[in-house]
């Protein structure tokens, strides 16, 4: 029976775990990377795409206010009951000769403010100005375009035009050329009014006009 010296027992751990620790380096420098590790490693400025935005809610039109970021969602369907062109205005590029051009006819709402919009436009003119004028509104689901034909002067425009007291009839308006479909000017006036939610009711509007009618007599420049 052969009898190992202490020495060579030692020798031989020795290089038992020699071979044991190059076995675990080994298999260590294949391993991947923990996430955490692998973020750490990641170089400074090196670019992270953001979450993917929500999309915009349907029908609707964003906006941001000025320096302050704040989002302001308007609904821009014509059909749904919650569209106000005038915020729709105010909140998107959208002019009112667009809006109005975007609208369908909404018979309840044009048939009853076609006649009561003329009426009252044509007897203001009579009382305030000297000459003929021919009145036409056409309306659609909240606006509606007023137009005057027949002025001879542009001076007698800008004198019809400060007799109708615009302002008081529409929440928003747009005043600019009478055009035909090809784009010409025909020598008129065109003034497309925004209403908003309020004031697309009729009794509402009745009161309004009402007011509008007490100033009839009323000298420009003292109202």
């Amino acid at each position: 029976m052969m009898r190992l010296s202490t020495s060579s027992i030692g020798f031989a751990i020795a290089g038992v775990l020699i071979a044991l620790g190059a076995r675990v380096g080994c298999r260590g420098s294949t391993d991947k990377p923990s996430p955490r590790v692998a973020a750490r490693a990641t170089p400074v400025g090196t670019s992270v795409s953001p979450p993917a935005a929500r999309p915009p809610l349907p029908h609707s039109s964003l906006a941001t206010g000025g320096s302050t970021k704040r989002d302001v969602i308007v609904n821009s369907d014509p059909r749904s009951p919650a569209y106000d062109p005038v915020l729709v205005n105010r909140v998107t590029d959208a002019s009112p000769r667009e809006l109005f051009a975007k609208e369908y006819r909404d018979p309840v709402f044009a048939l009853s403010r076609e006649t009561t919009l003329n009426r009252r436009v044509t007897e203001r003119l009579r009382r305030r100005v000297r000459f003929p004028t021919e009145v036409n509104v056409t309306c659609r689901t909240s606006s509606c375009e007023l137009t005057l034909e027949g002025v001879p002067r542009s001076e007698d425009l800008d004198a019809a035009l400060q007799a109708l007291d615009i302002q008081v009839l529409a929440d928003t308006s747009m005043i600019g050329p009478k055009k035909s479909a090809a784009g010409l000017s025909t020598g008129g006036m065109s003034i497309v009014m925004l209403y908003s939610v309020a004031l697309r009711d009729r009794a509402a509007y009745d009161k309004l006009l009402r007011l509008h009618e007490e100033q009839d007599e009323a000298p420009q420049g003292t109202r």
